[in-house]
């Protein structure tokens, strides 16, 4: 592991210079080593949708669909799910209303909806990349969910750690940003998912 670490801490290190390409090789080297990636908490997810209402969702990174699946099963207003991916994990949700969609790079041209879905998503981007996905995606969205493992305050180092995580964000710098950009929270809520704590935002634009 000592090896994967260190592919990891230079990955963490290059994360802006690599190309779209790059990234891609990276996440299907972490598929292949870990394809168990349902760090998500559905019943938060479902309360999200039901307070909203949105028809038509947007998610980025939802890997197999399990967290699109689990919604799914419970809302059936729901008309559309889209799964905006790097990697093409095995399906798992089989829901019509459902469909994966493969990036071809950063979220340029892709479906818009009512809002957008970014269960432990975050924490794998760079704070430029996250601004990115912020500037080019959110605006078409007016809600928006997270759900990551990152502390509630203070900084946060993945040096050293066998993940791919590279935001050295807090949840309360990541409530910043997105009132930067013109959003406001209007949810937060904790859980240990996976046995590590992870915390949830809903932000209204």
């Amino acid at each position: 592991m000592t090896t994967l670490i260190g592919e990891l801490d230079w990955y963490r290190l290059h994360y802006d210079e690599l190309s779209f390409a790059e990234h891609r090789e990276m996440y299907e080297r972490i598929d292949s080593l870990y394809p168990e990636q349902s760090f998500w908490n559905a019943a938060d997810c479902i309360e999200f949708v039901r307070h909203f209402e949105p028809k038509n969702v947007v998610e980025v990174g939802g890997h197999d669909g399990g967290l699109a699946g689990a919604v799914l099963a419970e809302v059936p207003e729901i008309v559309s799910w889209t799964n905006l991916e790097l990697t093409e994990a095995t399906q798992v949700c089989t829901d019509p209303r459902y469909r994966l969609v493969l990036l071809e790079d950063w979220w340029l041209g892709q479906t818009f909806g009512d809002a957008v879905v970014l269960s432990h998503v975050v924490e794998h981007l760079s704070v430029a990349k996250l601004r990115e996905l912020v500037v080019a995606l959110l605006p078409h969205h007016p809600d928006v969910y997270v759900d990551a493992p990152l502390p509630e305050s203070g900084g946060v180092s993945w040096w050293g750690t066998e993940t791919a995580h590279v935001l050295p964000f807090s949840m309360a710098a990541l409530d910043a940003l997105f009132v930067d950009y013109g959003w406001r929270q209007v949810h937060a809520a904790e859980s240990v998912e996976c046995g590590f704590p992870c915390r949830t935002r809903w932000y209204q634009g």
